[in-house]
């Protein structure tokens, strides 16, 4: 429950350091990351909140040299350059149920997350919201040499909920989808969802479905 804002350097520094969990801090307006990990290896980063770090090194979490950390529930919000950056010889991180939201004044659409890892490091980046629900436009947001080794489907529709008691976990995406078509219309059928995103969870309380039109 810490804030660290308008510091010449980053907000929060985790220097060759494991096994931490950091929650429920805000890192802002900062000359550098909101959240900086370097060496720093098996930590958790929950319910974080990175907005507003300017300057061309203005990053929402900075994560270099560092492995095996996970990240859930943190948003990164109009930082000048990438929410997520990650360089060095990281591996295995992984970044589930995260937002990434406000358009930055610095890099445009290619904004969300930059990979300049090794080529043959992939990272888990699922169900993560990413300001639209347009996967072109996802896609665009994600940068670097080893861009295509950010694992980004499948991501939410809708923002994460990232309260502490937060529900977090969405219905599975809906099967047996059928599409019939008619004079100026068409019908779209498909099975009931049953389970939930996690591998062997059942949903509850499932209200209804949304139905999004691609415009070309």
């Amino acid at each position: 429950n810490n804030t660290s804002s308008n510091n010449t350097s980053y907000g929060f520094n985790i220097d060759s350091s494991n096994n931490n969990s950091l929650i429920n801090n805000i890192g802002s307006n900062n000359t550098n990351a909101g959240f900086y990990l370097t060496s720093a290896n098996s930590n958790t980063l929950r319910n974080n909140f990175s907005s507003n770090n300017r300057t061309t090194t203005g990053y929402g979490f900075y994560i270099l040299n560092s492995s095996n950390n996970y990240f859930t529930q943190n948003t990164a919000d109009s930082n000048q350059v990438y929410g997520y950056y990650l360089t060095g010889t990281s591996t295995s991180d992984t970044f589930e149920k995260n937002n990434w939201t406000g358009q930055p004044q610095g890099d445009g659409i290619d904004s969300a997350v930059f990979n300049n890892c090794g080529a043959n490091t992939t990272f888990y980046f699922q169900h993560n919201y990413w300001s639209t629900t347009d996967s072109s436009i996802i896609a665009k947001r994600i940068a670097g040499a080893n861009k295509d080794k950010i694992n980004w489907q499948s991501f939410r529709t809708t923002a994460v909920d990232t309260t502490p008691a937060g529900d977090t976990i969405a219905p599975a995406i809906p099967t047996g989808i059928v599409v019939s078509s008619g004079s100026g219309s068409c019908n779209i059928s498909w099975s009931d969802v049953t389970t939930n995103e996690e591998q062997g969870g059942y949903t509850f309380n499932l209200t209804g479905y949304k139905i999004y039109k691609a415009i070309s």
